[in-house]
């Protein structure tokens, strides 16, 4: 129940937080990406290397450059600040002591999910809705899976990468998302015209939250460390956190601007 409770208030105070910068949009929803970003770089080195070095620096400059530059619109200059941040910092890692080849991993996981959390909230119109919906899909998935895989338990779903998780839960987080997902869409008075394509994005939202889950839980079970930090109490890290958002968003980020292109992302992730 101590736990518990450190958890439910860790996710009160940091919702409240995300949710009103959310809200507010650029530049405050720029600079909580660049935060985000700087911490994952930092986590992903001590989970990956455990070592303070210029590596670790030039890798998290790289993260904050990139997201900033897509918070301008500047994705030329993001992309090339990644590609030579990414590379300058894996050469330096390389030269280093018990040095990872991972690194440059890190900054492109840290990187990815800010930019496209970026473009989609950038929709002047749907932006602010759409980073909305896909919180609560991905916070739905959590808390679903947390609860139906404590009460119901059963099969593991992957025990060679997290040996908690299980099928029931699994499940459970699939439904809580749909029921979520599709009563906001609701709620903000949308009528989809393709109702299988939304219950698809949803259900496609879903799995990629548990399967970033899973696959941060496989990082750390490879170097044998049980959080990614102890930023956040109850909950670990910022990693441990945001693993599965940092997959949905790719998915959203990509459906939405290819759908709607990129200045309208957040119509291309809700409208149906």
């Amino acid at each position: 129940m101590n736990e518990l409770a450190q958890r439910v208030v860790s996710a009160l105070i940091l919702g409240s937080v995300v949710l009103l910068l959310v809200w507010w949009g650029n530049p405050g929803f720029a600079l909580l990406m660049t935060v985000g970003a700087a911490a994952i770089v930092w986590e992903w080195n001590g989970i990956t290397r455990r070592l303070n070095d210029p590596a670790m620096v030039v890798a998290t400059l790289c993260a904050v450059l990139v997201v900033l530059a897509a918070a301008l619109g500047q994705w030329l200059a993001a992309l090339l600040a990644l590609i030579l941040g990414a590379a300058i910092s894996q050469l330096l890692a390389l030269r280093a002591r018990q040095a990872s080849r991972l690194l440059w991993l890190g900054v492109v996981y840290a990187v990815i999910p800010a930019a496209a959390l970026v473009v989609l909230r950038d929709d002047p119109q749907w932006g602010r809705s759409a980073i909305f919906w896909l919180l609560f899909i991905v916070w739905a998935t959590d808390i679903g899976a947390y609860f139906a895989g404590r009460r119901i338990g059963g099969p593991k779903l992957w025990p060679a990468l997290s040996p908690k998780k299980t099928w029931a839960g699994a499940a459970g987080g699939l439904i809580a998302a749909l029921a979520v997902g599709l009563a906001f869409t609701y709620g903000l008075a949308a009528r989809p015209n393709d109702l299988f394509g939304l219950v698809s994005l949803i259900v496609a939202l879903s799995v990629a939250a548990q399967l970033g889950d899973l696959a941060e839980s496989a990082l750390k079970r490879r170097f044998n460390v049980k959080d990614s930090s102890r930023l956040i109490p109850g909950h670990g890290g910022v990693m441990d956190r945001v693993d599965g958002l940092v997959a949905a968003a790719i998915v959203a980020g990509v459906v939405g601007a290819v759908r709607a292109g990129p200045d309208a992302a957040g119509a291309g992730l809700l409208l149906w």
